[in-house]
């Protein structure tokens, strides 16, 4: 929700713990799917249109997608050294 008077952008509680949990399971798993990490790349490519400067925070994630030659690729430790930011 975009509040123009004040200035603030704030994300639904709900959706907000969902983004949080998909983050944990990154950081936590070794392994995933392309579907998957397009999902958690389209929640975070949101927030990065707001916060100036985000987009080199997302670079490792990008290039990760290009690593998938089949269903399940692993996850690189600089992806998710970017992730923990």
């Amino acid at each position: 929700m975009i509040n123009t008077r004040i200035l603030s952008i704030a994300l639904p509680s709900d959706k907000a713990a969902q983004v949080q949990n998909e983050v944990k399971f990154f950081l936590q798993t070794k392994v995933t799917n392309r579907k998957r990490l397009e999902t958690l790349l389209g929640y975070l490519t949101r927030v990065e249109s707001i916060i100036p400067g985000a987009y080199h925070f997302l670079y490792d994630t990008r290039k990760q997608l290009f690593k998938f030659k089949y269903n399940d690729a692993p996850i690189s430790s600089e992806c998710k050294e970017k992730l923990l930011l």
